[in-house]
């Protein structure tokens, strides 16, 4: 080390001229002391190229394209722990050529890396860990919910369907730490849920009928708001159907010779239950007139132009 030498000389130099007692013995302390720090900063150089190489192998790890907070939902359960583990090893195979006073140092610089890192590798798995949880739950919720609406006829599957969701909601944090009130109000949210969607499927399968009697049965379960808005949805279809089928009985009696297109109309305006039900059972019956004009008007030019096609046999050639 031409450094350590250079200084010894000088050191030595000054010592002689100087002729004290004990020279040669400072000289040799001197020396000694130059050389343990130029050792000293080789030992720094070493363990900071060392920890800047492990620095570069936690970012990666953490962020890089195959790290950490690459992986989502159920696939980042245990990654913290594995992570940890492959940073020791990685962290470990850097001090194999390494003295005991670079390891000693190393370890107070990547202790502290360690830790960092690890605290992020656990709030990425925590975070991702709730988000499985919420996308589970509300999965659950779903599946139970259209296994309920199903066959809205079946009772006992709406029972049980809805008796499972409320079980998983029990064991969800914000249920477990709320108020007995704010818990009522959730479970009753969450019936009034399976309701709905049980009327709903209803009307899809045309069975109206079916979905206003529903309704009336659990109608006082249901929050008001809720309830509102199935009305509303409950309203339009309703009067659909009724007007429909009183169009149908309608048609059904004119063409029976019961009634005449006159009183037919009138009996529609007096047996509707609304306004609107009234409307669709007279558009229904424009249409089907009108219809039936068409099929008649249909077969008459057919009749017509078969005749017009006939030969003529007083015809002469």
């Amino acid at each position: 080390m031409p450094a350590v030498r250079q200084a010894a000389n000088a050191t030595a130099e000054m010592m002689f001229n100087d002729g004290g007692a004990g020279a040669a013995s400072k000289l040799m302390f001197a020396v000694a002391d130059i050389a343990d720090k130029e050792v000293m900063k080789m030992d720094e150089a070493r363990v900071q190229d060392k920890y800047t190489q492990l620095a570069r192998a936690g970012n990666e790890s953490i962020y890089g394209k195959d790290g950490v907070t690459t992986r989502l939902g159920a696939n980042a359960v245990g990654v913290a722990d594995k992570w940890l583990m492959d940073f020791d090893k990685t962290a470990g195979s850097l001090t194999e050529d390494m003295t005991p006073r670079q390891k000693a140092m190393f370890s107070k610089y990547s202790s502290a890396l360690r830790r960092g890192f690890h605290d992020n590798a656990l709030r990425h798995e925590t975070g991702q860990m709730r988000a499985y949880e919420d996308e589970s739950y509300k999965n659950l919720i779903g599946t139970s919910m259209e296994s309920a609406a199903a066959n809205p006829r079946d009772g006992l599957m709406i029972g049980m369907q809805t008796g499972i969701a409320i079980e998983a909601m029990r064991k969800r944090p914000e249920y477990s730490g709320a108020s007995p009130e704010v818990k009522a109000s959730m479970e009753q949210d969450l019936r009034a849920g399976f309701h709905a969607s049980v009327i709903q499927r209803s009307i899809q399968l045309e069975d109206v009928a079916y979905a206003n009697e529903y309704f009336d049965s659990v109608k006082g379960e249901i929050p008001l708001k809720i309830r509102s808005k199935i009305e509303s949805e409950l309203k339009p279809v309703t009067d659909f159907a009724n007007g429909k089928a009183l169009a149908l009985e309608v048609e059904g009696k004119i063409a029976s010779g019961e009634m005449s297109v006159t009183e037919g109309e009138r009996y529609i305006i007096e047996k509707s239950k609304t306004k609107d039900a009234a409307g669709v059972a007279q558009s229904v019956m424009r249409e089907m007139q009108d219809a039936a004009r068409r099929d008649a008007d249909k077969v008459t030019g057919t009749l017509v132009e078969q005749f017009e096609m006939r030969p003529s046999h007083g015809s002469m050639n």
